[in-house]
């Protein structure tokens, strides 16, 4: 996988002396003392009943073992932010975007029905959000990076999964966003295949080798380690993945 982004700046849009920006001052004190550019990570994980037992425990590991790495970089730990976002019935922010520092360990839960298409439009309405407030700090960022994981068909309705797609087909195409789509399985990425479609994206669909959460993560933790050193402007090249069995 390579020129997987670049560096994007916040847009030069003037704002009014008398537009109501009430973040300004919470926004201001965040990226005060920290001013680096910021790399967005958006996870979100299928947390549906079929994940219990050994996934959704793999999952948690996976998760802690990219805190850890990126906790471990002094870079990364300056400029990746991470945010995990869980879904079944509901979506449910696990942890909201921000740098990353020492944290308890991931516990979600398997339970319920798989609703993609909320756990997509909250994550879309997360990243939109924390890419404003970069521009309302100052902050340049990168663009931003979705991890997508599923382990099966959805049971959203289909008129909401089409809304769901079409808005990330709209994101990735206006380099707004990259966006990685992981099948727990090999039904889940037909799946995907299916009720994600996009011809046009630079990654498709792939598939998650024997539960190797730990070792997707890490392949991550060194592709965002690897994006927040480049330079503005600059493609980066991923390392080469060593969790799949399928290879796009």
């Amino acid at each position: 996988m390579s020129n997987v982004t670049e560096e994007i700046y916040p847009d030069d849009i003037p704002v009014g002396e008398d537009d109501p920006m009430p973040e300004d001052e919470l926004v201001d004190l965040e990226f005060a003392d920290n001013p680096e550019p910021r790399c967005p990570v958006l996870i979100i994980a299928d947390c549906s009943g079929s994940m219990s037992g050994r996934p959704i425990d793999a999952m948690n590991r996976g998760v802690d073992d990219l805190y850890q790495a990126i906790v471990d970089d002094e870079i990364a730990r300056n400029r990746v932010e991470v945010a995990l976002l869980s879904f079944s019935t509901e979506a449910r922010v696990e942890r909201d975007f921000g740098t990353v520092g020492e944290r308890g360990k991931t516990n979600m839960r398997a339970g319920g029905a798989t609703n993609m298409h909320l756990a997509i439009q909250q994550g879309c309405d997360l990243l939109e959000d924390r890419k404003e407030q970069y521009r309302l700090g100052g902050v340049p960022y990168f663009r931003p990076i979705m991890v997508l994981f599923s382990d099966g068909l959805p049971t959203s309705p289909r008129e909401d999964m089409e809304q769901a797609n079409q808005r990330l087909v709209d994101m990735e195409s206006d380099s707004r966003l990259t966006i990685f789509k992981v099948g727990v399985n090999a039904e889940a990425v037909q799946a995907m295949l299916r009720v994600l479609p996009n011809p046009n994206s630079r990654f498709q669909p792939q598939q998650l080798d024997s539960l190797r959460f730990s070792d997707f993560f890490v392949w991550l933790s060194r592709s965002v380690s690897a994006i927040s050193r480049s330079a503005p402007g600059e493609a980066v090249n991923l390392p080469p993945t060593d969790w799949t069995t399928i290879n796009v």
